[in-house]
């Protein structure tokens, strides 16, 4: 099958920004891959021949060293990979070929293996219980890996994912637990004990045709102990009542140790400084006066606008956390019933809130308030301040008191223990039991504390990133309804998916940095925007490893090439199949000079390749369409259109 595409061929890279004369034809995404078409080579969009060097493991086990993967020879390891999920990572022999040679055309020289853990044959790789490994499914994945190896594509191998225990694996309430057993599988010790029998039972497997088990085979290039859990803002109010009895104890038996408990109730100091060093914010025509008394002020509020925030009583300066839970305890009273605003927001522009804003009903008594918010981001220049411009009146504010939330502070503390026990574990189990030769990480959750505990623990450190993630409005769950922004990612200040290479959360890099997942979600239709900025960025920031989020999730989806059914898939999205193979040659090129050069405008990505320049614009279902909100026929075949 052929997806029809429009692109712009012209002599000249000026030439190149014109917005008529397009011709078009069609771009070939099945596996036979014709060899002109139009007068465009098929090797055009053929990055494989240029990137990879098979088979892989040539160059020996990829390790660490000065910070970056590197393999034993001393080359420098970089992958640009993409993921495949669920029982993509099980083809049939015909399509494990076919698959594999589709994955290197397009030049990812990585592939992901995610989600293996989420079921039973022929869906996953279980057999009868969660315990047994299928025989069936390990020959075909056996074939596969073997594919991939022989084209110069490297394995990195996701352990814990989508897993659900069972009862007949020995784990109590597990029904209750969900795929992956967010949380619990990080501190109970029937889960972890599960954990390191599948991953022994799993790598040190012997594959009958390269004669070597996965942990002795240099193609299989990384491992993750788990995908997108931690304890990291975990509540362990999420957990079912047993891991809960069972949390609770191991954090009693913690805070009794070294008089942790008394250190952290003795620890409740403020964050603001005394009321007398906070000032009043006055904006347009607005007048108030103020009376300092011991630890409290009289606010004398003359003339207000409609605009509440113009008159503040405020301070900054105040340091918060991202996900930090605090407590802000003040009381307040005024000489007739009015309101006032609490709000916490950065002390400099664009003045973004920072996790608090709420209004208080005041009366002729004082009343006490305690309000806990969670910081939505870092600053270390907050403001904290009430907002007094409702109306006129006086208002008097006292004991003011903002400080880290004492439960918070003592849970968040111990979930960065215990994950930090599990990883230190889990890695010395793979490298020492199992023998993992290879650098060991985690696919990493969305939170930015993780961060530091992947650079203490593991390997490597791992992010990940999306732009316009569609949300699902309804249950249960349709996917031809949803909502999408539908807009650039230059419409952001710190453009979109490119602000993790740009300007990445967490400490200093001493490690080699990858990125599990990333994906401009269809059906946005500026994606053509990231794959080439994103290369190109990562290139210039010596970032390690890159996988597109997903090639393929499976259940059939590899043999479609006629129409694009999924947000992620890009199996059959011609466009981000062809800007990946520029892509790949950016990124995996190291220190020479990319054989070509590229631009994105407001409407397309344009390449200069050779004497072609090739215009790549958005993708437009040509039968129903689609809007940022409402139905979309995942049936009809796209189109590549220029605006």
């Amino acid at each position: 099958m052929r997806v029809l595409f429009l692109l712009l061929f012209l002599l000249t890279g000026t030439a190149a920004y014109a917005q008529d004369n397009f011709s078009s034809f069609y771009f070939p995404v099945d596996a036979s891959m014709a060899p002109d078409y139009q007068g465009v080579p098929a090797e055009t969009f053929d990055s494989g021949k240029a990137v990879l060097e098979p088979p892989a493991g040539i160059h020996g086990f990829n390790a660490v060293a000065n910070r970056h993967f590197t393999f034993t020879d001393g080359t420098r390891a970089r992958f640009w990979g993409t993921n495949l999920c669920f029982n993509a990572s099980f083809p049939e022999y015909d399509q494990a070929e076919i698959l594999a040679e589709r994955i290197a055309f397009f030049g990812f020289n990585a592939v992901r293996l995610l989600h293996m853990d989420y079921s039973f044959e022929p869906d996953g790789i279980f057999e009868g219980t969660t315990g047994r490994l299928s025989a069936n499914q390990l020959k075909k994945r056996d074939y596969f890996i073997v594919q991939l190896k022989q084209r110069g594509i490297y394995i990195n191998i996701a352990l814990l994912s989508s897993r659900s225990f069972t009862e007949a694996d020995g784990v109590p309430a597990a029904a209750q637990l969900g795929r992956g057993t967010k949380g619990a599988a990080i501190f109970d010790p029937t889960l972890i004990a599960l954990q390191k029998q599948y991953a022994l039972d799993l790598l040190t497997h012997l594959n009958p045709y390269t004669k070597m088990r996965y942990c002795d085979d240099p193609a299989i290039a990384l491992i993750e102990i788990n995908d997108d859990n931690t304890l990291a803002g975990f509540k362990p109010s999420a957990l079912p009542e047993y891991y809960q009895k069972e949390y609770n104890e191991m954090l009693n038996k913690w805070l009794s140790e070294a008089n942790r408990r008394d250190a952290y109730e003795g620890s409740q100091l403020s964050l603001t400084p005394e009321i007398r060093s906070w000032e009043m914010e006055k904006h347009a025509k607005t007048s108030m006066l103020k009376t300092l008394g011991q630890n409290e002020v009289i606010l004398y509020v003359d003339k207000v606008t409609p605009t509440p925030w113009h008159l503040q009583f405020c301070v900054g300066g105040v340091r918060l956390a991202k996900d930090f839970e605090y407590v802000l305890k003040f009381s307040a009273k005024a000489n007739h019933p009015l309101i006032i605003g609490a709000e916490t927001q950065q002390h400099f522009p664009p003045w973004q809130n920072l996790g608090l804003s709420r209004n208080f009903e005041l009366t002729d008594k004082f009343q006490t308030f305690e309000v806990p918010f969670t910081a939505t981001e870092d600053c270390d220049n907050a403001k904290v301040g009430f907002i007094v411009g409702f109306e006129t009146g006086d208002i008097t504010i006292k004991d003011v008191d903002l400080h880290e939330d004492v439960k918070a502070a003592e849970i968040r503390d111990f979930n960065y223990f215990l994950e930090k026990k599990y990883l230190n574990e889990m890695r010395a189990y793979l490298r020492d039991d199992v023998g993992v030769k290879v650098p060991i990480g985690i696919g990493a959750s969305a939170n930015p504390a993780q961060l530091s505990l992947q650079e203490e623990c593991l390997d490597y450190v791992d992010h990940r990133a999306f732009w316009d993630l569609p949300a699902l409005p309804d249950k249960p769950v349709d996917t031809g309804d949803f909502r999408i922004l539908d807009k650039s990612i230059f419409t952001n200040p710190n453009r979109g998916i490119l602000s993790i290479i740009a300007s990445p959360k967490g400490g200093a890099k001493q490690s080699p940095w990858t990125v599990s997942e990333w994906s401009h979600c269809y059906p946005n239709q500026f994606a053509y925007e990231t794959p080439l900025l994103l290369a190109e960025k990562a290139r210039q920031n010596d970032w390690d490893a890159l996988f597109q989020f997903v090639f393929t999730s499976g259940h059939g989806a590899e043999r479609i090439y006629d129409d694009i059914h999924s947000f992620f898939d890009i199996n059959s999205n011609a466009q981000q199949l062809m800007l990946c193979s520029f892509a790949s040659r950016l990124f995996l090129n190291n220190d020479k000079r990319p054989p070509f050069t590229f631009g994105i405008t407001k409407t397309c990505a344009i390449i200069k390749f050779g004497d072609q320049t090739i215009k790549i614009g958005s993708i437009k279902n040509t039968d129903s369409g689609w809007t940022p909100e409402g139905k979309f026929d995942w049936g009809s075949a796209p189109t590549l259109l220029s605006n």
